[in-house]
Order: C-alpha cells, then sequence, then structure tokens
C-alpha cells in the first residue's frame, strides 16, 4: 500500500515530530511506499525523515498566495505516486490530502493534532483554512485526532465526527529516559550549581505557550525557591527575542532565565531540570514536551488544556490556564518536597508512559488504521 503524507511545514512541532517518530516505526523496511509532501522549505524534521529513507517533495509555498502554484505540482505528485491512501497533517495538509485524493482516486485520513478554546484566538488565514476544513471534513474517510478534547471543539466547529478518533502522540521511551550523566553535563556546560532548582519550558515562543504567565509566576515564587534557574528552549527561545525579553525585565527575572533556544535533541537536556512546566493558555491537544518530561521520570505541572489531565493523571500537578498565582504555588509545592518525594513522583510519571502513550503502541494502533481505511484500494499487486 502506497501513503503519500501532506503536510503544513517540516519545522520542529508537535505534529511534525510524531510525523517523524511514526515513519520511523512503521516505515522501517518500507520506505519506498511513503512518501511525504511538504508545502513550505525543508527544516530540521524535514532533514531526519530524509534521512531514513523516506522521500520528501519540498514544495516551497510561502502563503496563500502559492496555493494555485502548490496546487499543481500537488496534481502531478499524487499522479505520479499512484497513492492507496493519502495522510493530510494539520489544516493545510488537510487540504493538500484531499486535493491529492481527488487525482488519485484514493482514501483519505485527516490529522487534527491541535485544540482550539477559542477559533477568535487563531490568526485571521488561520480561522478561514479552519473553516473551510471543517466544510470538506465529510470527503474524509476518517479524522484522526490527538485529543478527545479537540474532538468535541472541532465537532461544534462543523467538522464531520462520525467516526472520528483519538490517537494520543506516543513517545519513545528509550530515548527519553533519566539520564544521570546528561543532567550532570548539561548542568555544568550551563554553569548550574548541583542544588540550584531548575524550572524546565520546553515550547516555541508564541502566545498561547504561556511565557508571560511563566515569567510572572517566577516573579512570585523567587522568594521561596531564592535558588532557581529558568531554562528555555524552543524556537525564538533567546535573548534577541523582544517580546520576551522585555516580559523578563517587567517581572525582574533577568538571572533566572538561561535560553536555549531550538535543540535538536530534547531528551538529554530533560534530564538537567527539576520539574517541566506547560502553562499553554490554550491549542494544546496533547503535549510532547510535556510527555517527554514524564518519561524522563520527572514531576510535571501542566495548564488544563487541551488532554492534559488525561496524560498526566495523578502524576503531576494540572492548574488552570492564565492563572500565575496557581503555577508559582505549584512550583513552590515540587520545591519544598524532599529529593525523594520528588522522585517518586517523576517515576511514576514515567511509568504511566510506559504503560499508556509508549510510540510503538501508538504507532501500531496507527498504522492499522492506515491498513483498514487504505487496504481496500491497495493497487500494490495490480
Amino acid at each position: 500500500m502506497r501513503i503519500l503524507h501532506t503536510i503544513t511545514g517540516l519545522q520542529t512541532g508537535g505534529a511534525e515530530t510524531f510525523l517523524y517518530r511514526l515513519l520511523s516505526v512503521i516505515a522501517q523496511k518500507k520506505a519506498a511506499t511513503h512518501r511525504v509532501v511538504c508545502l513550505g522549505p525543508p527544516g530540521p524534521i524535514a532533514m531526519k525523515i530524509c534521512e531514513a529513507g523516506i522521500r520528501v517533495d519540498f514544495l516551497h509555498g510561502t502563503g496563500r498566495l502559492s496555493a494555485p502554484k502548490l496546487a499543481l505540482q500537488l496534481r502531478r505528485i499524487a499522479t505520479e505516486f499512484e497513492p492507496d491512501l493519502c495522510v493530510g497533517w494539520m489544516y493545510d495538509g488537510n487540504l493538500a490530502a484531499w486535493w491529492a485524493q481527488r487525482h488519485s482516486k484514493s482514501r483519505a485520513i485527516w490529522n487534527i493534532r491541535h485544540s482550539i478554546s477559542d477559533l477568535s484566538r487563531e490568526r485571521k488565514s488561520a480561522r478561514i483554512v479552519i473553516r473551510l476544513n471543517a466544510l470538506l471534513s465529510r470527503s474524509a474517510d476518517l479524522i484522526i485526532y490527538n485529543s478527545q478534547f479537540a474532538i468535541q471543539q472541532h465537532a461544534r466547529l462543523g467538522f464531520n465526527n462520525s467516526g472520528a478518533i483519538a490517537i494520543p502522540n506516543g513517545v519513545d521511551t528509550n530515548k527519553f529516559f533519566p539520564d544521570a550523566a546528561a543532567r550532570k553535563r548539561w548542568r555544568e556546560t550551563l554553569g548550574i550549581g548541583k542544588h540550584e532548582f531548575v524550572i524546565g519550558h520546553v515550547a516555541r515562543i508564541h502566545p498561547m505557550k504561556g511565557h508571560a504567565i511563566l515569567l510572572q509566576a517566577i516573579h512570585k515564587a523567587r522568594k521561596t525557591i531564592p535558588n532557581m534557574k529558568v531554562v528555555l528552549v524552543g524556537r525564538d527561545a533567546n535573548k534577541n527575542n523582544h517580546v520576551l525579553r522585555q516580559a523578563i525585565v517587567e517581572n525582574d527575572v533577568g538571572d533566572s532565565i538561561i535560553f536555549l533556544g531550538e535543540q535538536s535533541e530534547v531528551g538529554p537536556l530533560n534530564s538537567m531540570f527539576d520539574v517541566a512546566v506547560s502553562p499553554s493558555e490554550w491549542g494544546e491537544g496533547f503535549s510532547n514536551t510535556i510527555a517527554e518530561a514524564m518519561s524522563c521520570a520527572l514531576p510535571v505541572i501542566a495548564t488544563d488544556v487541551g488532554d492534559s489531565t488525561v496524560l498526566i493523571g495523578n502524576a503531576g500537578f494540572i492548574i488552570p490556564p492564565s492563572n500565575s498565582t496557581d503555577l508559582a504555588e505549584a512550583l513552590c509545592e515540587v520545591y519544598n518536597k524532599p529529593l525523594a518525594a520528588r522522585s517518586v513522583m517523576g517515576m511514576n510519571a514515567r511509568e504511566r508512559i510506559v504503560a499508556r502513550f509508549e510510540l510503538k503502541r501508538m504507532a501500531t494502533t496507527f498504522q492499522d488504521v492506515m491498513t483498514r481505511t487504505g487496504g481496500r484500494l491497495d493497487r500494490s499487486n495490480h
């Protein structure tokens, strides 16, 4: 069975990372049966997919005005590749899958790995694409979400969710694990003392990711946690980011912040944290970064956005979004716990990931769904 994946871009992000991890499991011996079309330019995830032996076509779209050119390129690829199944990733990728499906007479699966608490918070161009997804959603043979929460939200936006299913993102627990050597190495590299309390936030800079709330919480928690360091990891998380710099100055926390920017390998650096936070205000479906931190046996604090409650269960703290006071109190509570109690929290978190969200289990589920959906049109033996 030939499968054509269409995705908006292949920069570092949740959907992009999950696509790579999925392909690394299910396409190990069948790379030629998968092909990826990236509507935008190359990125770090694209290189990883190419290194796995899977062909990636870059269409270099730069905006909505390039849509006619992209449509022609995509039609040519779909006609040439003759997929049995077109799998869309994210809203623009879903529209591309719809278009490829029309020109290859195949089946289609859409992937929506995003939650929408308030459509007005999305960019105007994104709102248009989301509405168009809803309008065309009946053409998809199946829509896969990464959270039950997102299924409910999109149903209210008019998506045809008959038969829709939720498949959470999976974590490679062999790559994300507690690593004492990496903890020592990273702390020495960054000049962090053995007894300093390190808070990790792994997320690109975007209003929905809650950096502003985190910095307010850090200001409030400083009296209780005088020896804290806050490590910011992710795209644009650097000293040159004007919005971030301004928020740091306003909260007078500059001496506590360490910028790491975008990192290709996040697994080892998780081990230097004492707690991982996800203060997202909206938009999360299933948080990769929190799941990865849990797999590294870290206590976690996350806002009640998307399926965070399902992910964390009783292995961490769930707080309301946009509430810096609750976040500060949760940080202080973790700080005040004895090291042994923190360790127990972390191991409970890892055990939960291993039991419920391990990558191979999710990949097997995904592969079974793709086989059932596209199998009836499999032309590989024709």
